[in-house]
């Protein structure tokens, strides 16, 4: 199974993920490497330290995991990672995290419709 992880999750990852990593994370550091000199010199590149969108990440902010479970799933280990985490490959393997990110859901769907306990009314 493929996926990708926020580079500032890493160790989190490496540490509970461990047994079910089948090589050590991409980073994709020496791809970047390599291209800083072909990009510093294409006006259409985003350049490192620019400014980007708020929220928006970059390909350098993620990792490459490759993992390897035993039954399909397993990967429901993944649910802990949230959005810091996302499943790239087989399909199976995504829509079984979708899968239980939908029961989770429907379990806080309630709660999400109720007014907010911190908010005063009229406020």
């Amino acid at each position: 199974m493929t996926a990708r992880i926020r580079r500032d999750r890493l160790d989190l990852a490496g540490r509970i993920l461990g047994p079910a990593l089948t090589d050590p994370p991409r980073t994709g550091d020496a791809a970047h490497e390599a291209d800083e000199e072909d990009e510093a010199n294409d006006p259409t590149e985003a350049h490192e330290g620019e400014d980007t969108p708020s929220g928006a990440t970059t390909p350098t902010d993620w990792a490459t995991l490759h993992l390897a479970y035993p039954v399909l799933d397993a990967v429901r280990q993944l649910r802990q990672f949230g959005d810091s985490l996302e499943v790239l490959d087989p399909p199976e393997a995504r829509q079984a995290l979708a899968r239980a990110a939908a029961a989770i859901a429907d379990v806080y769907a309630t709660d999400a419709a109720a007014p907010d306990p911190t908010v005063s009314p009229g406020a």
